[in-house]
């Protein structure tokens, strides 16, 4: 019955079943429920309007209004009269003024509705006794731009201007009262009214067609329909589509385009079933246009149409038969203007400037009249002459009289034809390439030879162009071929990097030194002064198509900015910009065939399909750029639809487990190319992207908080819209949620924690004192033991050492008692040696005992290192060769060069080690002595030769009392207490001694000095 868009962009249908609201996707149908008195008065509904408020006025057939607020999804219903009485009538039409009072035109009058009342008033156009008061219906109302209300009844039209009631004559118009059919069309039904913004009334009448009313002048124009001389011209809807076209809809002829500068290039849209498309029916109840500018169609029993506004590039769609689509399989313009169309039922020729199309009808004397013939291919070489090529041959068609005549050549169909100058005709078949020379008529073939100069099949040839170089290019299944020329066969072109291959090229285009083909694979660019040897250099380009299509340009064309184009497909090079097309654009070929294009003289461009022939203006494109308005359509809580105020925080109990959430975008001019993402914030970290089959959400037991769904979408062309909030709702906390419950248990548990931590660490602190006391018991048993053991091993050790000399020094005694020394001097020289062995003995046992406790004096003082240990090798190399060794020396110290340390303990350490090299070395061997700075101090280094000491004992070699031989002899070992002194006195200078295999094969003991010690 009736269409309107509301505030929100959601179109809502009137019919007799209830009130649609549509979103794109989804029909949301709402119906008279008697249990609901918020629910619509009645389901046959009349007429529609929205207001100012944002609210939707609905007429019903019998139940009044229906008023519905979107903010609550829901009605209240007037019906009350200011007498008291009940609005009964058909409400035919609702208008609204600036004030916002509404009007009510009904079978029973014209009523004004009292807001303070809620009630409606009757305003009386008539007086009661006036003959054309009885049985008055308002069938339509308008106000102008000056607060005029305009009212269309079924005696004639009236306004009602500040109050003040009129009936307009013919003459107030000034229009002589002769004009029959003028005054006629003001005393019919007046069906539908509407003002436009330049002034002008429009109205539509049951029987006498539609005028327009220049309200300045009062000039009524009536407007004249062709095609329906005869035929009542009843109009039930008026509708401005856009700032240069007016829709009149008409109750049984289909709809008007007329153009609103001049009212002139009217064209009827009518049902037609044979074409794909087609308006549904031709009883117009009413035309609705959205904000995108969708315009929409009611009809009476034959549903509601949508009809998308074409883009400006888009010209003319041709439906090229009336009973049934013809399958274009090529177009070419010829130099006289005409628009050749090679079909599978023979030729057709199309007047760009008069949208004629015509069947072609060849001369009487022709050999055949083309129209059971399948015409693939058209060309021109003179101005006389058409070409084409069927599956019979090849065809010559003159532009003057018609005649189709055979050429004389071997049946070949060629899938291209390309002039070459007025003499060379090029063509593409299934296999071969061939050339006609039309001056003998003598057809060269041209064809692939491989690497061993075997002729190999190349497949379907499908498209065909020749360069500014002379060269011929063709593709096919089997790749990208080029014929150089004066060449006798193609040469098969690759890519010089061997990324791409190129089988299956289908279309070709050309611009400037750039070459552009296709294939499954994608769009290509080949630079035409790459080509070498068959190779060159190719770029793929980065098409971005959401199209299953492995055929993405089966037909290439390039416009004079350098953009490619399909029928449905556009790729700027420059930007790198893809552009698809479809039904939306006007753009709808059906299937398409390979080699089905031609480029007019004007620069525009024309695609052939299964359905017609499409022609667009690149020129004029722009791309479509409305962003839809992104709604709630749906809230669900706990799978139960709620209604819920979007502008205010919703809140949400504790209970509910679920909460859903629908939207959509209110882009109807595709809402199947719009794609969506969305994040409920307070619980997505990111935007989730989902489709148009997937706008629904749900979120299941949410944490108390503060959350917001937010939506973006995309237009039909992939623009993304801003970011909207659809609504905000927070989650109640159960009471074991608030912050005081939770505060009061975490202070609960705090105290729990303390408690249980308090008795475990005393628990624990008990344990570890037993185990502490346990340990340490066992510590000071197990030191005790060790004590115990290295004072035993100690006192052995001692008593070993100590009893060799007094072994001697017995033995000594008692044969001088006994008078059996001869050399009495001798001997007590030999009991002296002993008593000093021993001393020694005590001595160092005691030096040790004064560096364990501490104790041991040092004397530091600066010395010249070069000067000190110069003096102290002199020294030593005398005794050394006395033993019978073999004296280095290498002293690298500057003279400058001071340390601080102990002399006389210094020199003690150094004579300890050399007394150990010439007491362990074998004769004949050698003792190198080394001193060095490094790292702020001295590095002094004693080596001796073979025998050496293994790895594993050269940390132990200063321990106290060890020998590396394990007898223990006197004989070769000293007490076992001199590394252990070197070492004391050593670390006591803050030094560190180590030991290692000397490459001379013997035992190396380095020795780093602090230059400045402590």
């Amino acid at each position: 019955m009736d269409l309107a868009t509301d505030h929100d962009g959601f179109l809502w249908i009137a019919t007799q079943q209830g009130l649609i609201r549509y979103d794109g996707y989804t029909f949301r149908r709402y119906t008279h429920d008697s249990d609901n008195p918020a629910s619509l008065a009645e389901d046959y509904i009349q007429t529609l309007k929205v207001t100012s408020d944002g609210r939707i006025w609905i007429g019903t057939s019998s139940k009044g209004v229906s008023i519905y607020d979107p903010k609550t999804d829901s009605f209240t219903s007037l019906a009350k009269l200011s007498d008291r009485q009940s609005l009964t009538s058909r409400i035919l039409s609702i208008a609204e003024n600036t004030q916002g009072e509404i009007f009510l035109g009904s079978t029973h009058g014209l009523f004004k509705y009292i807001a303070q009342q809620e009630a409606f008033e009757p305003i009386g156009l008539l007086s009661p006794t006036d003959e054309l008061a009885k049985g008055l219906q308002i069938l339509s109302l308008s106000f102008d731009d000056r607060e005029n209300l305009w009212v269309g009844s079924n005696k004639g039209l009236f306004v009602l201007p500040a109050g003040k009631l009129q009936m307009l004559a013919a003459s107030a118009f000034k229009v002589k009262a002769s004009d029959v059919e003028t005054f006629d069309l003001l005393s019919r039904d007046i069906k539908a009214l509407k003002f436009m913004a330049d002034g002008r009334l429009w109205l539509g009448t049951r029987k006498s067609g539609a005028g327009v009313i220049d309200l300045n002048t009062r000039q009524l124009t009536k407007l004249r329909l062709p095609y329906l001389q005869g035929k009542p011209k009843a109009i039930n809807a008026i509708e401005q589509v856009s700032d240069d076209e007016l829709w009149l809809g008409m109750y049984n002829e289909g709809v008007y385009r007329i153009n609103l500068h001049d009212y002139g290039d009217i064209e009827l849209v009518s049902n037609n079933n044979a074409q794909i498309g087609s308006i549904s029916g031709n009883k117009i109840n009413s035309i609705e246009v959205d904000a995108s500018g969708v315009i929409w169609v009611g009809t009476r029993g034959n549903g509601l149409n949508k009809y998308l506004p074409n883009e400006a590039f888009v010209t003319k769609y041709i439906d090229v038969d009336n009973t049934k689509h013809l399958f274009i399989r090529d177009a070419f313009q010829t130099t006289d203007g005409t628009l050749w169309l090679g079909t599978d039922k023979g030729l057709r020729r199309y007047n760009l400037d008069s949208g004629d199309l015509s069947a072609f009808i060849a001369h009487p004397d022709s050999v055949t009249d083309l129209s059971q013939s399948t015409v693939v291919g058209l060309g021109q070489i003179d101005d006389q002459h058409l070409w084409l090529s069927t599956k019979q041959g090849l065809y010559t068609v003159s532009l003057e009289n018609n005649m189709v005549e055979k050429v004389n050549t071997a049946s070949v169909m060629a899938n291209t034809l390309i002039a070459e100058g007025k003499d060379k005709l090029w063509l593409s078949s299934a296999q071969y390439l061939y050339r006609l020379e039309l001056n003998t008529m003598e057809m060269s073939r041209f064809y692939y030879q491989n690497q061993q100069g075997v002729e190999e099949d190349i497949s379907t040839i499908l498209p065909l162009l020749k360069d500014n170089r002379g060269r011929v290019w063709l593709g096919s299944f089997r790749g990208l071929f080029v014929l150089e020329p004066g060449a006798e066969h193609l040469i098969k072109v690759t890519d010089v990097a061997n990324q791409y291959t190129f089988d299956g090229t289908i279309a070709l285009a050309l611009k400037d030194d750039t070459l552009w083909f296709s294939n499954a694979s994608g769009l290509f660019s080949l630079a035409l002064n790459s080509l070498k040897d068959g190779k060159a250099s190719v770029k793929k380009a980065p098409l971005k198509v959401t199209r299953a299509n492995d055929r993405q340009f089966s037909n290439l064309q390039i416009d004079s900015q350098g953009r490619l184009w399909e029928a449905s497909l556009m790729y700027d090079p420059i930007s790198e910009q893809t552009f698809e097309f479809g039904r939306a654009d006007g753009v709808d070929v059906g299937a398409d065939w390979v080699g089905s294009f031609g480029k007019l003289s004007d620069g525009r461009m024309a695609f052939g399909g299964s359905q017609g022939l499409l022609i667009t203006t690149p020129e004029a494109f722009t791309p479509w750029q409305y962003l839809p308005p992104i709604r709630l359509t749906d809230f669900q809580i706990d799978r139960l639809s709620r209604t819920v105020d979007s502008a205010g925080i919703v809140e949400i109990s504790p209970e509910v487990k679920s909460i859903s959430m629908d939207f959509a975008a209110l882009d109807y001019s595709a809402p199947e190319l719009v794609n969506y993402r969305y994040q409920l914030v307070g619980f997505d970290q990111d935007w989730v992207t989902t489709n148009p089959k997937k706008r629904s959400v749900t979120y299941t037991n949410l944490s108390p908080g503060n959350y917001s769904l937010i939506v973006q979408a995309t237009n039909r062309t992939g623009f993304w819209t801003a970011e909207t909030t659809l609504i905000t709702f927070q989650v109640l906390p159960a009471f074991y949620q608030t912050w005081w419950f939770r505060t009061l248990m975490l202070l609960m548990l705090i105290l729990t924690l303390y408690l249980l931590v308090r008795w475990r660490v005393k628990k624990l602190s008990e344990q570890e004192r037993i185990q502490n006391e346990i340990v340490l018991a066992s510590e000071r048993a197990a030191l005790m033991e060790e004590l115990v053991e290295k004072k035993n091993q100690l006192l052995a050790d001692v008593s070993h050492e100590l009893r060799t000399p007094l072994t001697v020094l017995q033995l000594k005694v008692e044969a001088l008692q006994n008078n059996l020394v001869k050399d009495v001097g001798a001997s007590y020289d030999s009991l002296m040696s002993k008593i000093g062995e021993i001393n020694c003995l005590i001595s160092d046992i005691y030096q040790l005992a004064q560096s364990d406790i501490g104790a041991l004096h040092l004397e530091p003082r600066s010395h010249n290192c070069l000067q000190t240990f110069s003096c102290w090798a002199d020294e030593i190399a005398d005794a050394v060769a006395v033993k019978g060794f073999t004296w280095q020396q290498s002293i690298t110290l500057t003279p400058s060069c001071c340390a601080t340390f102990d002399h006389d303990k210094i020199k003690q350490v150094i004579n300890n080690l050399v007394d150990n090299s010439m007491a362990y070395t074998d004769l004949p061997g050698s003792i190198s002595f080394t001193v060095k700075e490094v790292r702020k101090g001295l590095e002094v280094v004693i080596e001796d030769s073979a025998p050496g000491v293994s790895k594993v004992q050269f940390a132990s070699i200063f321990e106290r009392l060890y020998r590396v031989e394990t007898s223990r002899s006197r004989a070769t070992g000293g007490s076992g207490l001199g590394l252990s002194i070197c070492k004391s006195i050593v670390e006591a200078h803050k030094g560190t001694i180590t030991a290692s295999g000397s490459p001379l094969g013997g035992l190396a003991i380095t020795i780093y000095l602090p230059m400045q010690a402590n």
